[in-house]
């Protein structure tokens, strides 16, 4: 099973196109778009403490039902043969920690290969993602990307009720969620 992993805080075009990569690189695997649970984990380990610190920096829009049902949504209009036969699905996961870790084996059984971008630059949150992935003896893709959406900018333009900035930037199913759950007036 290949795991995309991510808060997906909006879902957005870029997501969906790492996605795509994925479907193509490996079309007879099963995909899953596992959306992380925020927790707060107590006594935790130094990897802990990093996904704190980069927590903190970030805004949380949605939890990770909703987010769920709208990854859902757009893997079911994208990819609806493969989303019809359990090919690709998302679905909420435990905070990767080692106090987590036999829950996320439990949850997706031990053939586990975690997808991770490659950006054009060195990005040491995702270094550091993967090489906590690898301590606990999982397998790590880097997909090559050029990373030309930034989630910050995204949600700066959700608080400020920019549809004609999100427009092009998130998919359809993400749009239609932003403008029914922000009271965001429609684009036309």
């Amino acid at each position: 099973m290949i795991i995309y992993t991510g808060k997906f805080q909006p879902f957005h075009n870029g997501h969906l196109s790492m996605i795509e990569k994925l479907v193509d690189l490996f079309p007879y695997e099963q995909i899953c778009v596992a959306v992380i649970k925020k927790t707060e984990l107590k006594n935790g380990d130094a990897f802990d403490k990093v996904v704190d610190a980069e927590w903190k920096k970030k805004k949380f829009l949605f939890d990770s039902e909703e987010t769920c049902e709208l990854i859902n949504s757009v893997l079911q209009n994208k990819f609806p043969e493969k989303f019809s036969n359990g090919l690709i699905f998302s679905c909420e996961r435990v905070r990767p920690s080692a106090s987590t870790w036999q829950s996320i084996i439990d949850m997706f059984g031990d053939n586990r290969v975690w997808a991770f971008t490659l950006n054009d630059e060195y990005d040491e949150w995702e270094e550091q993602k993967c090489a906590f992935y690898q301590s606990m003896g999982d397998k790590t893709i880097r997909v090559p990307i050029h990373k030309n959406i930034n989630g910050s900018d995204l949600r700066k333009f959700i608080e400020n009720k920019n549809i004609s900035a999100l427009k092009n930037l998130v998919p359809e199913e993400t749009l239609k969620f932003l403008i029914q759950k922000f009271n965001m007036p429609e684009f036309n």
